[in-house]
């Protein structure tokens, strides 16, 4: 996606969501929090989007493993959540060292 135009969209959910959480529309802040919540998670995936592009593809796939489990069996993502975790960190320390 283009870096730009997901920093701009991001900023204009997080003001709009701001907007409807003060002057609600009929009582209801509930879509202005969405746009709040949206508009955050849009900004994190702007600033991380760089290092998103070089990401292994180990990762990839196991993001895949990741979302299926939880598709399929929600609970054992408790378990499965730390499994990632160690392999996700063992797959960033191992491999060859750059020299230079």
């Amino acid at each position: 996606m283009h870096r730009p135009t997901l920093g701009i969209i991001s900023i204009t959910l997080i003001v709009a969501g701001a907007i409807l959480m003060v002057r609600p529309v009929n009582g209801d802040p509930y879509p202005g929090a969405v746009g709040v919540r949206s508009g955050l998670v849009l900004g994190a995936i702007w600033m991380a989007l760089p290092n998103i592009r070089r990401a292994p593809r180990w990762l990839l796939y196991g993001l895949g493993v990741l979302a299926l489990v939880l598709v399929v069996r929600p609970r054992l993502l408790l378990y499965a959540l730390p499994v990632a975790a160690v392999v996700a960190f063992f797959g960033a320390t191992s491999g060859r060292k750059k020299e230079g």
